[in-house]
């Protein structure tokens, strides 16, 4: 065995990877970004978003809480499946019906917003009274996108065939097709946080939580596929997440749809923010 002094791991917040069945969060890497329609590189995502996970601090100021003390199990980047977009999501979904069988709280990493769809699918296979709250600047409600059912810009209507509990948080993006579906199925959209209770009270006891990162203001997080201006702001996301976890049981995560830039702090406060997630989870 050779002593070398790493700098850091690819595990986040560089803590020792224990095996899933013994971690108290199990982070999920999905390098995939192959329906990506405008800035491709999300498939970067994960991996950038891990390594600057090393470089915060495992003690959470605000809830006085040591995220070194939990069992963090850092997954293996997941193969894509390159053969369809669907193909991918069932990949997705087989592995996230694993962590659900087992009853453990993940978070996954992407990528572009169509691995959710896996997500919620294995979901609605092992649970039951659960809401998705997605946050998210676009509706993502197209039935098709460039000759896909599985693209990005579908992921929500997938969905909503999954789950019909769903809320839309940031939302302020959509074409005309969106709309008028939305409107006609009555969805639960808020484009700002205005009534952050009523936003909780649409939800079921269980949660799962979609962060698509361009519902910030790209003052905040510039570096996503598909910026929008007037997004939301740092602190208002926050006390949403907090309010999630002290009222529902928030069964699982994922953060997609960042874009790695060189000399970008991106990844590091996505880095912190699914840190803060975290800490707020326990």
């Amino acid at each position: 065995m050779i002593k070398y002094p790493s700098r850091g791991n690819y595990s986040f917040l560089g803590l020792e990877s224990v095996k899933p069945e013994e971690a108290d969060v199990i982070i999920f890497p999905v390098p995939y970004d192959s329906t990506t329609s405008y800035k491709p590189g999300t498939r970067f995502g994960p991996r950038a978003v891990i390594l600057a996970s090393n470089e915060i601090e495992s003690f959470d100021l605000e809830t006085k809480k040591d995220l070194a003390k939990l069992k963090f199990c850092t997954l293996p980047e997941l193969e894509p499946d390159v053969s369809s977009p669907e193909a991918m999501v069932n990949s997705v979904a087989s592995v996230c019906e694993q962590i659900v069988k087992m009853k453990k709280f993940f978070v996954m990493l992407g990528g572009e917003h169509t691995i959710s769809i896996g997500s919620v699918k294995a979901l609605t296979k092992n649970l039951k009274n659960f809401s998705v709250v997605c946050l998210d600047a676009h509706a993502d409600l197209r039935e098709s996108f460039q000759n896909s059912n599985y693209s990005h810009a579908c992921t929500m209507r997938r969905v909503l065939e999954l789950c019909r509990d769903v809320v839309w948080v940031g939302t302020r993006s959509m074409c005309e097709e969106e709309y008028k579906f939305a409107n006609k199925q009555k969805l639960k959209i808020y484009p700002k946080i205005e009534n952050l209770e009523e936003i909780i009270n649409k939800c079921k006891e269980n949660v799962y939580l979609s962060i698509d990162l361009d519902v910030f203001d790209p003052s905040i997080i510039p570096s996503v596929g598909t910026p929008v201006a007037n997004g939301l702001n740092w602190e208002e996301v926050l006390k949403l997440i907090r309010k999630l976890c002290e009222e529902k049981n928030l069964v699982g995560a994922d953060v997609v749809e960042i874009l790695p830039q060189p000399f970008s702090s991106s990844e590091d406060l996505v880095a912190q923010l699914v840190a803060k997630l975290v800490a707020y989870r326990f």
